[in-house]
């Protein structure tokens, strides 16, 4: 007798004999007559029925419901922004459908998310390669990043910057100071350092000139991250240090010191976006190696304070800012480590709600707006290095700052945190997450990035002949926080799909609109081109300030290599001319800013492969065919003697070896879609093999 269909035994867990089983009356059929009797039909015969109080679901049936119940949620959520933006306007007090309870109800339920049954159902386990990359210098010194990192993190110039920088220095600070600058105390010294907070407070500049350099960093700088609002560095830095009564001696305490490295940091960067300075210039460095002694008077780890951990984040902004070689590149990582931890130990964990101890509202928001931008720094940086975040949403519960403010200069910080909560860590999740994921849910997400909502005010106008001319200094910050709203969606797209889009033109070069993959493509394509029209007006508008920001400008070599891979690789692709023209544009746009940078090399990279594409399009377009030496993987010499398929511009590699005779290393294997895409916004650029001392940080 043949046994019952799969479904009977659950519906019947006391017939469990094959007799007692054909008493449900199975009759063999697909679906049986037992389960078209109790609706189960569609599940027939190895099915799920999920049931519960209300809740009685044919799984395998209903995806579609789910996928709308989470568009509803999507739905609801802006409406709820939508109230609260116009309830606020006329009441301070919540509105009453705004409850924490009533917030929740859009929680979607917590099921395991079943396999879609669309085209793009198949899973990623095909599709890998090396897991990131390993750069050896010595097979003690080795360094490794991950597979959304940056392949250029693997060339660095080691310690000869850094030895320059030093040198350059000597005759603007003590050697005391140089010596305690580089020297993080991570446990009580009884010895005492001539490096004391007396001998640091002289090489504060003038009130005047401090002034000047706190406008140009809350101008300039702070519209990207900002760790302390200007009202609060007035109150508790600044003034102390610059008021009348300052003459007084200043205890040489832990908060005190702290205080001081605070505002250096300030002053540091503040330097490097005076237009009256040259960029990268060397009293931006003078200042920032203070705020180091500064911060070095005694150990971290016992006597940290919140500003230690608002100077450590600065650092590493600061860092993040100058690295136009590489060699700040793993210090930025590990100072914002420590800022990370030592923000959950100081007076209350950072990630827990400051209401918990009862703060005053003010300190409250403080603590909030540190925590969320240390939050979205340490999201973003670990995509750039392929690794896991040291934060993680599950473990927070600290409410955003800016819930009941509307003011134009906070607006970007409020859009960029709940674009990195809600978009950024998702992507952590398939990057450094075990589970493969599928197509669908890679696809989901980028349709999350595209339809997350951009407030008016942060939108770029469309582009147009009228708006290229340049901006007037007081509308910098926000013309620029227009444009990295702009880029950080785009980008995040951009690498988001750069690995299938590489696997898509290696299997399909002919018509890789045609692979599984078609989506990828086009998300792809949309992005490097769009990214290069609106780097081009905002030359146009800003190229002062432009000429400060190396990381645009890693994001526009980036976006050439995807539009010169298009061309060398698929000629025939309808895609292919119109690539070309961009490239072509993307070109001669670098050339104007790669003096400034020092990239030469990366312009002749550009060069080189805007000649590859051009040979290769017209080739096609003479001869009408597709060739084999089209489709191979293209070796000429990219720069200084490297050997580079352009899809390992795409995709990076997976040993980096800097020494004659390089250490194998093997890799696992990861998916390719994460496998090189760099870091989304604003820290890096597209993988490419660049010789020591050009590439992005």
């Amino acid at each position: 007798m043949s046994t019952a269909c799969t479904l009977c035994l659950p519906l019947c867990p006391r017939l469990t004999s094959l007799s007692s089983r054909s008493k449900l009356r199975c009759d063999r059929s697909i679906p049986c007559s037992s389960c078209v009797k109790r609706g189960c039909g569609a599940i027939c015969p190895d099915g799920l029925l999920t049931t519960g109080q209300g809740n009685r679901f044919v799984v395998a049936t209903t995806e579609e419901l789910h996928e709308k119940n989470q568009q509803l949620s999507y739905r609801i959520r802006d409406l709820e922004e939508a109230l609260q933006t116009l309830h606020s306007e006329r009441s301070t007090v919540p509105h009453p459908l705004l409850s924490e309870a009533l917030l929740r109800i859009k929680t979607p339920l917590q099921r395991e998310p079943l396999p879609p049954r669309s085209s793009n159902t198949f899973i990623l386990g095909d599709v890998t390669g090396p897991q990131g990359s390993m750069s050896v210098h010595d097979p003690r010194v080795s360094r490794y990043h991950g597979g959304t990192a940056n392949s250029l993190h693997g060339q660095q110039r080691g310690t000869y910057a850094s030895e320059e920088v030093f040198n350059n220095l000597q005759p603007f600070l003590p050697p005391e100071i140089l010596t305690k600058a580089s020297m993080m105390p991570i446990s009580y010294c009884p010895i005492s350092n001539k490096a004391n907070l007396q001998c640091l407070l002289p090489h504060l500049p003038t009130r005047t000139i401090s002034m000047e350099l706190r406008s140009l960093f809350y101008t300039h700088a702070s519209w990207m991250y900002n760790p302390i609002a200007e009202d609060i560095f007035e109150k508790h830095i600044f003034s102390i240090f610059f008021s009348s009564s300052a003459s007084v001696q200043l205890p040489a305490d832990p908060s005190t010191t702290h205080k001081l490295s605070l505002l250096f940091m300030i002053l540091a960067i503040g330097s490097l976006m005076d237009p009256s300075l040259s960029p990268y210039n060397m009293e931006a460095e003078r200042y920032h190696q203070l705020a180091r002694a500064a911060l070095f008077q005694s150990s971290l780890p016992e006597l940290a304070t919140q500003y230690a951990v608002e100077a450590l984040f600065l650092m590493s902004f600061y860092l993040f800012l100058v690295d136009r070689y590489g060699t700040t590149s793993e210090p930025r990582w590990l100072i914002m480590g420590i800022a990370v931890n030592i923000g959950q130990s100081v007076s209350s964990n950072k990630h827990r709600d400051s209401t918990h101890w009862s703060f005053e509202a003010a300190e409250t928001r403080h603590r909030r707006q540190l925590f969320w931008e240390i939050f979205t720094y340490d999201s973003w940086q670990s995509l750039t290095f392929g690794r896991p975040p040291s934060l993680s949403l599950s473990h927070i519960d600290c409410k955003s700052p800016f819930l009941d403010c509307s003011a134009d200069s906070i607006i970007v910080h409020a859009w960029k945190h709940r674009f990195t909560s809600e978009c950024i860590s998702p992507l952590h999740v398939h990057a450094f997450g075990t589970n493969v994921p599928t197509y669908a849910a890679v696809l989901q997400l980028d349709e999350r990035i595209r339809s997350f909502p951009i407030p008016p005010i942060l939108r770029l106008p469309e582009p147009s002949n009228g708006n290229n001319s340049p901006v007037r200094p007081d509308m910098i910050g926000p013309t620029l926080q227009r444009y990295i709203v702009f880029a950080m969606r785009e980008m995040s797209r951009l690498y988001l799909h750069r690995g299938f889009f590489a696997k898509a033109i290696t299997e399909h070069p002919e018509n890789p609109l045609q692979s599984p993959y078609h989506d990828s493509i086009e998300a792809v394509f949309h992005c490097a081109q769009t990214f290069v029209e609106r780097m081009w007006n905002l030359h146009s508008q800003a190229e002062t300030i432009c000429s400060r920001m190396w990381f645009l400008w890693a994001h526009v070599f980036s976006c050439s290599v995807i539009l010169a891979s298009i061309v060398i690789r698929c000629p025939s692709e309808g895609l292919a001319p119109a690539a070309l023209v961009q490239l072509e544009s993307a070109s001669k746009l670098f050339s104007k800013v790669a003096p400034g940078f020092g990239a030469a090399d990366l312009l002749e990279t550009m060069q080189h492969l805007q000649r590859k594409a051009q040979h290769n399009l017209s080739e096609y377009q003479r001869v009408g065919t597709l060739n084999s030496h089209m489709a191979v993987p293209f070796t000429g010499p990219i720069v200084g003697g490297n050997n580079l398929d352009v899809i390992t511009l795409l995709r990076g590699s997976a040993l980096i070896g800097v020494k004659a005779e390089p250490i194998h290393l093997s890799s696992p294997q990861v998916p390719l879609s994460f496998q090189s895409s760099p870091w989304i916004f604003p820290h890096s650029v597209s993988g490419a093999n660049i010789p020591p001392g050009r590439f992005p940080p």
